[in-house]
């Protein structure tokens, strides 16, 4: 049996102003703002079409957005399987700002 496979992508993106948050957002709503350990994270789900969409939490840091992507695993589903959702909080809690 082959194991499903997800990634985990990470970037700094050009400097934030309150509004991009809506533009980033492909689902057309805000993203939700969570906190893990004292950090606030701004989660983006899943938009439409059907197709796979990964977990995306931006996090805003000196003036910049730095996106952090969980792609899949996707096991029957178009959204990171249930394993994937419970490491997330675990894995945003080892990112700092200082």
């Amino acid at each position: 049996m082959l194991e499903a496979k997800g990634q985990i992508y990470v970037w700094l993106d050009k400097r934030f102003k309150p509004q991009q948050l809506d533009d980033i957002s492909r689902s057309g709503n805000p993203p939700e703002p969570t906190q893990v350990d004292g950090v606030t994270f701004y989660y983006d789900g899943p938009g439409g079409g059907g197709v796979n969409y990964s977990d995306d939490y931006l996090l805003i840091l000196r003036g910049k957005i730095l996106h952090i992507e969980f792609d899949g695993p996707y096991i029957n589903d178009n959204h990171p399987s249930e394993r994937a959702k419970k490491l997330e909080p675990q894995l945003l809690a080892t990112f700092r700002t200082f």
